[in-house]
């Protein structure tokens, strides 16, 4: 029986005038009607503390002996527990340690400020922040987010942990990249050790010639290629004459009235190799 129907009944058997009067039968009929509509104390204690216990099983909320607790504090559990994961902070990512508690596939925050260890670039910024994932039983993973602010140099790096026992086994940091130079001429550094550069240069129609200097010299140079613009009537080409790890020469020519000339023109170049 609902609210409405106890009130509706109550006010049938408690009715109000001067000769009337309360019946043992209807008394009776309203108290049963009122005990069929309460649930058994046992069965709702039992179901109570099965749901109050299950539901803050993971939230970290302590639960009376006998399961119960009142909405407003599960409520306020729920609302604290939303979107939160655990905070940890590194002062030495060398010797770091990650929490073996954390189940497989999970992370939690860290943040971290002039620690020893941190991602070295060429601009090193001192605040890196981001996630710590338990990839396996022994494997975590580092994803690091820089303060830096400057383009020219990596905005992440991660770094893979292995740990045996009481033994931790860093890997080194991987970026993205390894540095970048935006500029003209620029050039990128991938962790794999590839370096890719790039410039462009104006031959002088003197000779036709010019020497490039690489930004950065190769270990090991494997490709270079020019190409020259187009004016969409005459024959134009460049070619390198000279190519070394630090620089090469390359000389511009354009085809006039049957024969090739030395070209004043911009030629842009671009240059594959190793940076270690």
């Amino acid at each position: 029986m609902n609210k409405e129907a106890l009130i509706q009944q109550s006010n049938d058997t408690f009715f109000d005038n001067d000769t009337g009067e309360i019946t043992a039968a209807g008394h009776r009929a309203f108290n049963e009607a009122l005990i069929e509509a309460i649930p058994d104390p046992g069965i709702a204690t039992a179901l109570l503390a099965g749901l109050v216990k299950s539901t803050t099983a993971n939230l970290g909320v302590a639960v009376a002996a006998g399961g119960t607790m009142s909405v407003n504090g599960l409520a306020d559990a729920l609302d604290k527990k939303q979107g939160t994961i655990p905070l940890m902070t590194i002062t030495n990512f060398d010797t770091f340690k990650p929490d073996t508690s954390m189940t497989v596939g999970s992370s939690c925050f860290f943040k971290s400020t002039n620690a020893t260890g941190k991602p070295d670039i060429a601009a090193t910024a001192s605040t890196w922040v981001g996630f710590i994932t338990r990839i396996n039983t022994t494997e975590y993973r580092i994803l690091a987010m820089s303060n830096s602010g400057v383009g020219t140099s990596p905005q992440m790096a991660t770094r893979h942990y292995y740990v045996s026992g009481a033994n931790v086994f860093p890997s080194q940091w991987q970026f993205s990249c390894e540095e970048l130079n935006m500029s003209q001429p620029g050039f990128v550094k991938f962790p794999s050790g590839l370096l890719l550069q790039w410039g462009v240069v104006t031959t002088p129609s003197s000779t036709g010639m010019s020497t490039i200097i690489f930004p950065l010299s190769f270990t090991t140079i494997y490709s270079a290629n020019l190409q020259q613009s187009y004016d969409g009537a005459t024959a134009r080409l460049a070619y390198i004459r000279t190519l070394s790890e630090s620089q090469m020469t390359i000389k511009a020519q354009f085809w006039n009235n049957g024969s090739w000339a030395n070209s004043a023109n911009p030629i842009y170049w671009i240059a594959i190799g190793t940076w270690k």
